[in-house]
């Protein structure tokens, strides 16, 4: 019984769910964005354009973190280094 006083935020924080990152949910949201300080995302990008991982880093400071156009500039930069 609280009597009128405020409950503490522990009291508060128990009773709440623990909140997870569950990866089977999913939505086009994690598509559109490449998340540059993930670096299985950086390799990926890295190995299909045949890019370095400097140059994907490169390219999502210069560009941002939007998987489209950083695609399409990968796609420039690759076949200006390869060919």
């Amino acid at each position: 019984m609280n009597c009128g006083r405020p409950e503490p935020a522990s009291a508060r924080l128990r009773m709440e769910p623990a909140v997870t990152d569950d990866k089977t949910k999913r939505d086009f949201r994690d598509r559109e964005r490449v998340a540059g300080d993930e670096e299985y995302e950086v390799g990926y990008l890295a190995s299909k354009f045949g890019l370095t991982i400097p140059e994907v880093r490169e390219l999502i400071k210069k560009h941002g973190n939007n998987r489209e156009v950083l695609e399409r500039e990968a796609e420039r930069l690759g076949v200006k280094l390869n060919g």
